[in-house]
């Protein structure tokens, strides 16, 4: 009889279309052939019969912020407006009160359509500052920042640590933000924590795709 230890097989990631959302194909949740940041991702998998086509209308319902204090000042602005028929800005503004070195971020969005109830089709914890530090390098990651730092610039995407004043002024959700997902309601949770505050800033997010 062999006496021979079997190691356990090393964890291997699963590819980004199982690890942050439901393959297209299987699941019906579609992307349209007209978004450029996944496109190059989701060559292999996307049911190319079956494909929207790009959203024509984004309107924010609800965009809220909360937060425990722990991290930042008592005056906290979150607010959205209109600035076309089409598409909506977003304003964020607060100051962190502490310096921020290992800061996360977890990212859920449901979707529904005709029914009450939203099922999850993103569901994960990012690491933020392992990313901007260079030790990360998360797809999902690097996509929402680089969105980000179209509007607000370099001034605020930066190594961490984070401190004073954040200032997002006029954020759209066009192309790349509503990332061409299919029409139906959208209810888009994000959480910023670390060891210390499980509550940095929380903001909600409910918008509708026409």
């Amino acid at each position: 009889m062999s006496n021979t230890i079997r190691r356990p097989s090393p964890k291997v990631e699963p590819p980004f279309s199982e690890q942050f959302l439901p393959v297209p194909c299987l699941h019906g949740f579609l992307l349209s052939s007209c978004n450029k940041v996944f496109k190059y991702i989701f060559s292999l998998t996307l049911c190319l019969t079956f494909v929207t086509q790009c959203l024509f209308e984004y309107k924010t319902t609800t965009f809220n912020c909360t937060s425990s204090f722990k991290s930042i000042g008592p005056r906290v602005e979150c607010f959205a407006k209109s600035y076309s028929r089409k598409n909506t800005q977003i304003n964020i503004s607060f100051d962190i009160t502490r310096k921020l070195y290992d800061v996360k971020g977890h990212f859920e969005i449901k979707h529904r359509t005709l029914t009450p109830y939203y099922r999850v089709i993103i569901n994960n914890t990012l690491d933020f500052c392992g990313f901007l530090n260079g030790t990360d390098k998360n797809v999902l990651t690097k996509w929402m920042i680089s969105t980000v730092s179209k509007t607000v610039g370099k001034r605020i995407v930066h190594p961490c640590p984070y401190f004073g004043p954040i200032r997002i002024v006029n954020m759209t959700a066009e192309n790349e933000m509503s990332a061409q997902f299919i029409k139906g309601y959208y209810k888009m949770t994000f959480i910023m924590f670390d060891d210390i505050d499980n509550n940095i800033i929380t903001t909600i997010h409910e918008t509708e795709l026409k």
